[in-house]
């Protein structure tokens, strides 16, 4: 729990905080440092709600249900929590809290640390049969309690002795605690008494007096401090009290498994072999012999062994050692506490995983590359990759586990959206789609948010708005995505809407959202009505209704995803009430491939500055970006049958896009083909040439073969965006669109060009996240969605063809000026003697997903 708050709040005096009281004993003290806490991390929580996203941590994660929580309990989300009240509401105060242990079953004891003086005893087995390590249990076990069991007859036998060892210690302390008490005889009946605690030796005026309540009974003691309840032995309050009383012997109040007794038969129990039974070690007819790793390596050496388990994405130690970066000064190895510089061009030691040896840099050796940003760069995947050595995972995205049918009567109100042919693409008559996670991590890894590009060995490659046509056929003409500013009732609206529909009678009961749920509804609310539950005489209301949830699930999973994998974002609610209660005349046109793309975009600025261990999320759409991944690079390309597409209707916008060759047919991968191996990605693009690229994959040629009857209508309508420089807008989310730096995939001129936003910093850095309710954005974006409206005015006029001698000079000059390669090359190489038994390394970092 300790690990889970720090993650929540992020302060480690906090965490201290909160582990003292867990630890806590009395129930005064119990009550102030909580409602310290609560005062503390509402403070924090607000603090880094101020500071906006910082992509290097990670998100705050709430605890999760153990089995303990009722039936009407809705936990809130890492994000949403403010106090630690919020945070600790739901779990069983007997499960952490030392004074509400029942019974005091604990004796004390808050981790799992007694457990683990057992560890030695199996310490150098696994090297031997099954068999053998029975066997090595059993007699090291016998050794274990052999060498204990001399000690504790020792003890046994002294009759000047009642207690262990560490037993008469602690009385010892607590009898000269004790003396320094003043005790106060309150009982009639009762032997109560007051007990006055010594001061701690404040100094001043503000001394505080501790008094404490105890009662003695025959057999049993009460004391407001709740020791003798607690750890079942008497506290220093309860021994002043015996004194008091006459002489009372304080050692009546002791549980007898502090007694010599009770140690003496804990080790005197015997241990039985099983050798007399059998050796257990004959084979049966036609089983497998197995013998030990005769290997010398599996031998236990001197110190603590390396680990010799198979690396995977799972591990959070392959992002090597927290990095520590001064805010004052941008070095390395100290925090601005203890900076001694003045900001300008110091010397700093970087350390190096892996690596014993400390690589010295000076910030003002970023100044050649004009083409990366200097305090950019040091936060960057690359950066800590290829200078600092360390290992880097993949990514994960909130992508859909399931496929959604489409209803026919959807499909006018898709069609006049222009939504239908990204539907078709993942329609659930369809294979899911695959997604290569260790690929787009390679790509995350090249991405640079000065330049708005990947910054490969054959140049800057980027997405365009033109690849967004081609690939999922949206439109591009239309009103920008901007902000929407939902109200609170939200949900009650949402609710009344869908609270009428009648679905099939073979569906599951309907259950509403509870309104813990402030970020959007969930998806398992949404589906709720699928295609496949729309009862039988359904209304045109009640369809609509279907359509609304549909168009949810599709922006919230496929085209707009997000860290927030459990629900779609409420901002999102009023695009999808125009798809299906829009007149069918005159549904609102928005540029949807535009917002793709956007969002995407932000997604790769976010996430190539996520450095941390744990398996960062991306955001945007993954689906485009692998789409235009198999399309451009043969890197990770499955197998599939690249035969033409089956006869369909002509001009209709109901039409395959150039995607729909990924989407429709099944994967298949040669037997020695990589693939979902984010190491072996990073060394391929490494070493990318110009021969091993598509520059022009939507040329006529390659159109025709693919589609001989013609694409959908939308892949080329708005044909006349694809070069337009106009900011793209996403809800709060407004990027560059930056197609002057990737001509060359439009198979024109490449001119050198500097990196130049046309953008104020500020708007790239907007969030919502950390910002209050009410906060309204429309305003603010209101110049940005403006923009849109007249993007043919702001096109790159560039009329030249591609040149290659043009192409070379730009890659002479733009080579030195970035960086392209992202392993890490050490100055010295490990050296080490090669085996027979060395075998070639395999590596599939992404686990399958169900």
């Amino acid at each position: 729990m300790g690990a889970n708050f720090q993650k929540q709040f992020k302060s480690k005096k906090l965490t201290t905080l909160f582990k003292r009281l867990c630890s806590q004993n009395q129930e005064k003290k119990f009550n102030v440092l909580w409602k310290k806490l609560d005062e503390h991390t509402k403070k924090q929580a607000a603090e880094l709600r101020s500071r906006g996203v910082n992509v290097e941590d990670e998100e705050p994660i709430a605890m999760e249900n153990v089995g303990v929580d009722g039936p009407n309990v809705r936990r809130r989300p890492g994000r949403l929590i403010k106090s630690f009240s919020e945070w600790i509401e739901h779990e069983p105060k007997e499960k952490w809290a030392l004074l509400h242990d029942e019974g005091g079953a604990r004796y004390g004891i808050m981790t799992t640390n007694l457990a683990e003086v057992y560890n030695w005893v199996l310490r150098a087995s696994r090297s031997m049969p099954l068999v053998g390590i029975v066997e090595f249990y059993i007699y090291r076990t016998t050794q274990y309690f052999r060498e204990r069991y001399p000690k504790a007859e020792k003890v046994f036998k002294d009759h000047r002795l009642i207690y262990g060892q560490k037993f008469f210690e602690y009385m010892d302390k607590a009898n000269k605690k004790a003396a320094g008490h003043r005790v106060r005889n309150m009982g009639v009946a009762e032997h109560r008494f007051e007990v006055l605690c010594r001061d701690k030796g404040r100094r001043g005026g503000n001394h505080e007096r501790h008094v404490q309540e105890c009662v003695l009974y025959n057999n049993h003691c009460v004391c407001s401090c709740h020791k003798p309840r607690l750890y079942h032995r008497p506290c220093t309050h309860v021994i002043a009290a015996c004194q008091e009383a006459g002489g009372l012997n304080a050692h009546m109040f002791v549980s007898p498994y502090y007694m010599k007794d009770a140690i003496y038969h804990t080790w005197k129990s015997e241990i039985y072999g099983f050798a007399m039974a059998g050796n257990f070690t004959s084979i049966p007819d036609g089983a497998p012999d197995f013998i030990p790793n005769p290997h010398p390596d599996m031998k236990q050496q001197i110190g603590r062994r390396k680990t010799r388990r198979i690396r995977n994405n799972m591990d959070d130690a392959e992002a090597g050692p927290r990095v520590v970066i001064c805010s004052r000064c941008n070095e390395f190895g100290h925090s601005y506490k203890k900076c001694k510089s003045t900001g300008q061009g110091t010397v700093s030691n970087i350390p190096e995983t892996g690596s014993s040896r400390q690589v010295i840099m000076r910030t003002n050796d970023f100044n050649h590359s004009v083409a990366m940003d200097a305090a950019t760069d040091r936060k960057h995947r690359s950066y800590f990759s290829a200078v600092l050595g360390c290992l880097l995972g993949q990514f994960r995205a909130r992508v859909p586990m399931e496929t959604m049918v489409l209803d026919p009567r959807w499909v006018p109100r898709l069609r006049a959206s222009g939504l239908l042919p990204l539907a078709r693409l993942v329609e659930g008559e369809r294979p899911r789609f695959s997604y290569d996670f260790s690929l787009l991590a390679t790509l995350v890894d090249r991405w640079r948010p000065e330049t708005h590009t990947l910054h490969l060995t054959v140049g800057e490659m980027a997405p365009t708005l033109q690849d967004v046509s081609y690939l999922l056929g949206l439109p591009l003409r239309g009103d920008a995505m901007g902000p929407t500013d939902v109200g609170q009732g939200w949900r009650d609206d949402l609710l009344d809407r869908f609270g009428r529909v009648q679905r099939r009678s073979t569906a599951q009961a309907y259950r509403e959202f509870a309104p813990t749920h402030t970020g959007g509804p969930p998806k398992w609310w949404i589906l709720q009505f699928k295609a496949d539950d729309i009862r039988v005489g359904a209304t045109e209301y009640e369809v609509a209704r279907h359509l609304e949830a549909y168009v949810l699930w599709l922006m919230g999973w496929v085209m707009f995803c997000s860290s927030a994998g459990s629900f779609v974002p409420k901002h999102l609610l009023p695009f999808a009430r125009y798809v299906a209660d829009g007149p069918l005349e005159a549904i609102p046109q928005f540029s949807w491939g535009s917002a793709v793309l956007a969002a995407t975009y932000r997604g790769l600025c976010t996430s190539c500055l996520k450095s941390s261990g744990a398996e960062p999320i991306f955001g945007g759409c993954p689906l485009l970006l692998q789409l235009w991944v198999h399309e451009r690079f043969q890197i990770g390309r499955p197998a599939i049958v690249h035969s033409p597409y089956e006869a369909y209707i002509v001009n209709d916008v109901d039409g395959p896009t150039m995607g729909s060759l990924w989407c429709d047919r099944r994967f298949a991968y040669a037997h020695v083909q990589t693939r979902k191996s984010y190491p072996d990605f990073v060394g391929q693009f490494d070493v990318l040439r110009d021969d091993e690229v598509r520059w022009e994959p939507y040329s006529v040629e390659a159109v025709g073969s693919r589609a001989p009857e013609g694409l959908s209508p939308l892949c080329v309508r708005d044909a006349e965006y694809w070069r337009t420089r106009s900011p793209l807008v996403f809800d709060i989310y407004v990027e560059e669109h930056a197609v002057h730096r990737v001509l060359r995939q439009l198979d024109l001129f490449q001119e050198i060009v500097v990196p130049r936003s046309l953008l104020p910093p500020h708007v790239h850095r907007f969030t919502r996240q950390g910002q209050s309710v009410g906060q309204l954005w429309a305003p603010r974006l209101a110049e940005f969605m403006a923009k849109w409206t007249t993007a043919l005015d702001h096109v790159v006029l560039e009329g030249r063809p591609h040149d290659d001698a043009a192409w070379g000079h730009f890659l002479r000059w733009y080579l030195p000026r970035t960086r392209v390669r992202v392993l890490s090359t050490p100055q010295e190489l490990p050296r080490r003697t090669p085996s027979v038994t060395d075998s070639y390394p395999t590596q599939r970092d992404q686990l399958p997903r169900r």
